[in-house]
C-alpha cells in the first residue's frame, strides 16, 4: 500500500452535486467551495461514477486536496441522468449527501440544444430534434461530446422524478437535496445557507461574491411549435416530481 492509499483510506468524498445538467451546477458548486470548509475538486466534473468508474478509488481521491476537516464534493451533472451511479455512488460511500439542482426541463432543453448548436455538435432545428430524440439516442455513436445518448437526450434528462427514485432505490431520503433553479437564483446566498446546514457546517456570508452565470449562446427563442410539445411531454412527469419532491414548474 503506497503512503496515499494508507493516508486515505478511511477518508471518504462527503457529498456530490448530482445535476441536472444546464441547471446551475456550475454556479451552485461555486457557492457551495465558497465557504471555508469546503474544498473543491482539482476539476468541477470529475466523471468517475459515470465514465472513469473502472479506474478505481484512488484514481478518483487524487483529483481532492484533502484539507484537515474539510469537506471534500465535487459536481457532475452526468451522475443524475447516468443509470448505474447510483448504485457505485452508494457502494463507494452510502453516507454520501446528494445536491441536485432543477430547472423547468422546458428552458433545460433548449439550453441544452443551444449549447449544441454553439459546439456545433447539432444541426438540427429544436423541434426536429425532439422528434428525431429517441431514434437517435439509440445509437451506439461516439460524438465529440459523448454518446449519442448523451449529447441528445433533450426530453429524457428532463425525467427528473423517475432519476431521482433510482438514487432513492439506493439512498435514504434525508440524504437527498433538491434545490428548485429559480428559487435559488433569486436569493443565491440564503438559499445555499440552507445547504451548508444540510451538509453540517455553519452558515457562511463571509463572500457574497455573485458567481451567477448564464453561459446561454445567441437570441435564440424557443419555437412555439416546440414549446407546446414539450409542455405536454412533461404535463405529467412534472405533476409526479411536484407530488413526491415539491418542485412545481407549474406555479
Amino acid at each position: 500500500m503506497t503512503t496515499f492509499e494508507a493516508m486515505f483510506k478511511k477518508r471518504k468524498i462527503d457529498f456530490l452535486v448530482i445535476g441536472a445538467q444546464k441547471s446551475g451546477t456550475t454556479s451552485l458548486y461555486e457557492y457551495l467551495t465558497a465557504h471555508l470548509l469546503i474544498d473543491s475538486a482539482k476539476k468541477k466534473e470529475v466523471h468517475y461514477f459515470d465514465f472513469n468508474y473502472d479506474e478505481g478509488v484512488n484514481w478518483y481521491h487524487k483529483r481532492f486536496l484533502w484539507k484537515r476537516n474539510h469537506l471534500q464534493g465535487e459536481a457532475t451533472p452526468h451522475y443524475l441522468f447516468d443509470a448505474n451511479c447510483a448504485a457505485r455512488a452508494f457502494k463507494y460511500n452510502p453516507n454520501l449527501k446528494l445536491i441536485t439542482i432543477l430547472r423547468n426541463p422546458i428552458d433545460r432543453a433548449f439550453s441544452h440544444y443551444k449549447m449544441n448548436v454553439n459546439r456545433g455538435a447539432e444541426n438540427l432545428s429544436f423541434l426536429d430534434a425532439l422528434n428525431k430524440e429517441d431514434e437517435r439516442i439509440l445509437e451506439t455513436k461516439k460524438l465529440e461530446y459523448g454518446s449519442s445518448k448523451a449529447v441528445y437526450s433533450y426530453k429524457s434528462r428532463g425525467l427528473y422524478a423517475k432519476q431521482l427514485n433510482g438514487w432513492l432505490e439506493h439512498f435514504p431520503k434525508n440524504q437527498l437535496m433538491v434545490l428548485d433553479y429559480e428559487r435559488f437564483f433569486k436569493n443565491p446566498w440564503d438559499e445555499i445557507q440552507k445547504v451548508y446546514r444540510f451538509l453540517g457546517l455553519p452558515d457562511y456570508h463571509g463572500c457574497l461574491k455573485d458567481f451567477t452565470s448564464n453561459k446561454n449562446v445567441g437570441n435564440m427563442s424557443i419555437p412555439e411549435d416546440a414549446e407546446t410539445q414539450l409542455r405536454q411531454y412533461f404535463a405529467e412527469p412534472n405533476r409526479i416530481l411536484a407530488q413526491q419532491y415539491g418542485i412545481n414548474f407549474e406555479e
